[in-house]
């Protein structure tokens, strides 16, 4: 009996077995290692997250506030560690470099690092002294309501200064194009003239909407009643849609007519004070977070002709 007479495989077929079981090795191989990383991917996507997430609550902080924090326990998952380093490159401290890096807690891997870079934005600095008699000269291109009723005039007459100018019997307002901020100061020179019983009301607003008629202003009212009895107050509102609330008031037994005076409402965070003729003490102090940001805008109202009102070095300074 010839044990050899059923056929073998031949050497083709043992090569196509011998691929065919690498290819299945391999497979396997690649299903077992994916379910291996698969909760170090899930844990990296993660941190990557987390970090993306640390990015954009540093694009929303204040420049000077964006520091180093040094490795410790993400508070938002204490599954892991992270670090802030911050690194500021320029000799004028004007860009600043962020690494934020991201730990299994306790351990030296590294499973995300991401960089950014932050540049310091110049602060708005915006002063206008009239000097040029041009209203659409920079750095603002003014509007004015009555149009035909402002003027810029030398004034004093031959004193080379030259001052916006307002007298009429209806109310009339400026105001830039400048598109506003949130943080800043509006300081305003201004000059009252008198005329026996006549009044006389400025207005300056600041995170004011010009459309929408939203924003806070302070008013100055100042009497003078037959040269006797004269005084004068301060007021800040809150104006929304037009309506206007009293947020605080202030009261001088005397009237500010004939001289120059200054006024500057400043506005950070939700703290608005008003200052008046360089005082370091604030004489109305309010707190209010509805409005956060806006432009700014000056209006009067004058009795007469006789009683017109000036305006000088109107400035707008943001601070943190």
């Amino acid at each position: 009996m010839n044990i050899f007479n059923k056929k073998g495989f031949n050497f083709i077929e043992i090569i196509i077995f011998v691929v065919i079981a690498i290819l299945i090795f391999a497979t396997f191989s690649q299903l077992f290692s994916l379910s291996v990383d698969l909760p170090f991917i899930s844990d990296r996507s993660k941190a990557l997250y987390y970090a993306q997430k640390e990015i954009e609550k540093l694009n929303n902080t204040p420049y000077s506030n964006i520091l180093t924090i040094l490795r410790t326990n993400y508070p938002d998952d204490t599954n892991y560690d992270y670090e802030i380093i911050v690194n500021e490159n320029s000799p004028q401290n004007n860009k600043k470099d962020v690494f934020i890096r991201f730990y299994f807690k306790d351990k030296p891997q590294i499973l995300v690092e991401l960089f950014s870079k932050f540049i310091k934005l110049e602060k708005v600095e915006l002063c206008e002294d009239f000097q040029d008699r041009n209203w659409t000269a920079p750095p603002w291109n003014w509007t004015r309501n009555p149009k035909g009723q402002w003027d810029i005039i030398e004034y004093p007459n031959n004193s080379q200064n030259y001052r916006a100018y307002y007298a009429r019997r209806q109310s009339g307002f400026i105001y830039p194009d400048w598109a506003g901020s949130s943080n800043y100061t509006l300081s305003v020179d201004f000059y009252l003239t008198s005329f026996l019983l006549n009044y006389s009301i400025v207005r300056f607003y600041g995170r004011y909407n010009n459309t929408t008629d939203n924003g806070y202003f302070v008013e100055v009212r100042t009497y003078n009643i037959w040269l006797i009895d004269e005084y004068t107050y301060f007021y800040l509102y809150k104006v929304v849609n037009g309506v206007n609330t009293l947020l605080g008031q202030y009261y001088l037994d005397y009237s500010i007519f004939n001289n120059w005076h200054n006024i500057k409402l400043e506005m950070v965070q939700n703290k608005i004070n008003v200052y008046f003729d360089g005082g370091q003490t604030p004489i109305i102090t309010a707190i209010d977070n509805q409005f956060t940001s806006g432009s700014i805008r000056v209006s009067v109202e004058s009795q007469s002709l006789a009683t017109p009102v000036y305006f000088d070095n109107i400035c707008v300074k943001e601070v943190d």
